[in-house]
């Protein structure tokens, strides 16, 4: 029998994506309380993230998948909470299909439910709509990662939990920029424009491609760099390939430092059709980058003056015509913007210690009764 844990966390899985680096971020500040947390999944984790966690000392259950087969998910987790009895269970998801977890928590007789939004939509909107009053009935405390995300998932008041991390990192870096641009044969005159994300439908990089075809199409020196990885790759890449920019689309892959690929970088492009939040940008704009975004990136993302914000329905010849006069190519007015941009509310050292506060507080208003 697994022994009794202060919390138990459930997300969908550990991977390379945004939830995940949320949960690691905060993760460290709940252990130094010397709170118990265990973390539940459904589709599995990345290795290097198991053994991390295992270093920590923090067991990993995993479930059957969710999407196969919900019943089976259902009695397991019901199970493993009668198991564990933690007095809080917080939920990390980006609809209301959490409100199965939620119910299954609150059958278990866990006191403490955390309905934790991440995104602004989804691919299942009449059941997210269905559900969404029962999130409401059955969660007791409502967080989001941004206003849109908690004012699209909850009814009423909710509590903004910021995609918090160690902002330091992210300064420019004039060496880390010539050695990294020198790795991706950039040259000293060739624009290079940034996407941090997952390859996917909502990322929308098909548009960073149409984009940098317009650029090459004007004769212009732009390189365009994707970091990341994801079930788009493929399509991408015979996209890039079809337009003959084969020679100016890096695939770079998944990245555990992203810090100095942003230094390399002139401009960020970020044309997501939905985001919850979009820390890429707040990272990008610490680091002194003129960031170019779709509007349904959320003003909680927005610390600068740095970022544009532009319709993905207008024609594309703005966003042209943005990339192009909105170049910082003056490093050293570069390196004075980014030590000037306050990111201070997504400061993992003060985020985590009040969800360490919150979470002890629970707990002993718990053990009071």
């Amino acid at each position: 029998m697994a022994k009794r844990i202060d919390a138990l966390i459930i997300v969908n899985d550990l991977n390379l994506n945004g939830i995940t680096t949320v949960i690691l971020n905060y993760l460290p500040f709940l252990l130094e309380k010397g709170l118990s947390i265990a973390i539940a999944v459904n589709r599995g984790a990345y290795d290097p993230i198991k053994q991390r966690l295992n270093n920590l000392g923090v067991e990993l259950f995993i479930l059957p998948n969710k999407s196969r087969n919900a019943f089976s998910y259902s009695i397991r987790l019901f199970q493993l909470l009668k198991e564990l009895q933690p007095q809080i269970v917080h939920v990390n998801a980006s609809s209301s299909v959490m409100c199965m977890e939620l119910l299954c928590s609150a059958m278990a007789g866990v006191k403490s439910r955390i309905a934790h939004c991440h995104n602004s939509s989804c691919k299942h909107l009449v059941l997210h709509r269905i559900l969404k009053p029962v999130v409401h009935i059955l969660a007791t405390t409502k967080l989001a990662c941004s206003d849109i995300a908690g004012q699209w998932q909850f009814y009423g008041d909710f509590t903004v939990l910021p995609n918090a991390f160690n902002i330091d990192r992210f300064r420019f870096n004039e060496n880390d920029r010539e050695s990294t641009r020198l790795d991706l044969g950039i040259t000293k005159d060739t624009i290079l424009i940034g996407d941090v994300a997952r390859l996917n439908y909502v990322k929308n990089q098909f548009f960073c491609v149409e984009l940098l075809k317009s650029l090459s199409d004007m004769g212009l020196d732009y390189r365009l760099l994707l970091v990341g990885d994801g079930p788009q790759k493929t399509d991408l890449q015979l996209l890039v390939k079809e337009n003959q920019i084969d020679d100016r689309v890096i695939f770079y892959g998944n990245a555990s430092d992203t810090a100095s690929l942003y230094s390399a970088m002139d401009i960020f492009l970020f044309p997501s059709k939905y985001e919850g939040l979009g820390i890429s940008v707040v990272e990008a704009q610490l680091e002194g980058l003129p960031c170019i975004v779709s509007d349904a990136i959320p003003d909680n993302a927005i610390i600068s003056d740095l970022v544009y914000k532009i319709d993905l329905n207008i024609n594309k010849k703005d966003w042209v015509e943005t990339i192009i006069t909105s170049s910082i190519v003056d490093l050293k007015k570069r390196k004075l913007i980014s030590s000037r941009v306050d990111g201070s509310p997504f400061d993992i050292s003060r985020c985590g210690k009040a969800l360490a506060h919150y979470y002890l507080g629970e707990i002993n208003k718990h053990n009071s009764h």
